[in-house]
């Protein structure tokens, strides 16, 4: 079949997609799904990161440490960005000696958990998770976590674990754009943060008039100066995320391609949904990121398959920092 009949089919399965709908308590709904989307749908309804973590030595994580579910080829494809990084290696660095650090997450409704069951669902629970097993703080002594200092916490999962752990507010919001989060900033991320995560990929206009007065990019740009500026000098993380609605099935229509220069301009470490799934989903790559397994959240939303590729692409993103970091 022509290159040029094919694509309009890709897109037009896109389209098809907002008639799934959302996470329920009894599993992913798999109206519309075939075999092979609903038996992955289930995989990554049920995926537990613990089972994935395997031995890693003095804290290197960057020696093994993960028994990835997503293949390799798409989680580097997912890494859009990393530049020099250099305080994000440094946040990493503290990381691996033990210190707690103060973590914040701000973006839409994605992060905030709808489509896929509420917070503790998400990408950036599923890494904090894993950086409290894998880099635990070495002692719970230092400032108040943000739930004792009683810091408004909407969509934090309240479940307590066993071992210290670094402080973290998802300070995100539904329905909100980055305009929003400039604006009241203080109001929804950890106070002294070391490391932020920025998701508004999907919830900014997709379209932007660079060359015009007041370019709606402005808000965006104004947050991440604003994040970079705090005392703190904390690390940003840029995390594109992507759904079928907003872009209309369409790969390029989403504000990501914005942001990229920004990711460049400031040397932000980003990641990228769209990039780790759409291009092999749509050469016929790996079953496991079919389309119908990863987009069940609704129209606006990612299912729980998106929030698992995130994760992936976050460790290796952190693997390969390290790696680079200590075997220069």
């Amino acid at each position: 079949m022509p290159p040029y009949i094919i694509m309009p089919l890709f897109i037009l399965s896109f389209l098809l997609l907002p008639t799934l709908s959302y996470a329920s308590d009894d599993g992913p709904r798999v109206e519309n799904l075939t075999e092979t989307e609903i038996k992955y749908a289930h995989i990554y309804y049920y995926y537990n990161l613990t089972e994935h973590i395997l031995p890693a030595r003095d804290g290197d994580v960057s020696s093994g440490g993960y028994k990835f579910f997503i293949p390799a080829p798409e989680r580097m494809a997912g890494i859009t960005y990393v530049g020099h990084a250099a305080r994000f290696r440094m946040v990493l660095e503290r990381a691996r000696k033990g210190e707690r650090l103060r973590i914040g997450a701000i973006g839409g409704s994605i992060t905030a958990g709808q489509g896929v069951g509420g917070a503790r669902f998400t990408y950036i629970k599923k890494f904090i998770d894993w950086l409290n097993i894998v880099m635990p703080p070495n002692d719970t002594s230092g400032s108040p976590t943000a739930q004792q200092a009683n810091f408004p916490t909407p969509s934090v999962d309240g479940a307590n674990g066993t071992h210290p752990q670094h402080d973290f507010v998802n300070g995100a919001v539904p329905g909100t754009e980055s305009a929003y989060s400039s604006s009241c900033l203080h109001h929804h991320l950890i106070p002294e943060p070391d490391l932020v995560f920025v998701d508004y990929a999907v919830s900014d206009l997709p379209s932007a008039p660079w060359t015009s007065e007041g370019h709606i990019r402005r808000p965006m740009e104004r947050l991440v100066r604003k994040v970079l500026d705090l005392p703190t000098r904390p690390a940003v993380v840029l995390v594109n995320m992507f759904a079928m609605g907003p872009s209309y099935g369409k790969y390029w229509y989403t504000a990501e391609r914005d942001f990229m220069e920004f990711a460049t301009y400031y040397s932000l470490p980003a990641v990228s949904l769209k990039a780790a799934v759409l291009p092999a989903a749509y050469a016929g790559g790996p079953e496991k990121l079919a389309l119908g397994a990863i987009f069940n959240g609704g129209l606006n939303h990612p299912g729980r398959g998106g929030h698992v590729v995130v994760f992936e692409v976050l460790v290796t993103l952190v693997m390969k920092t390290q790696r680079r970091f200590w075997r220069p």
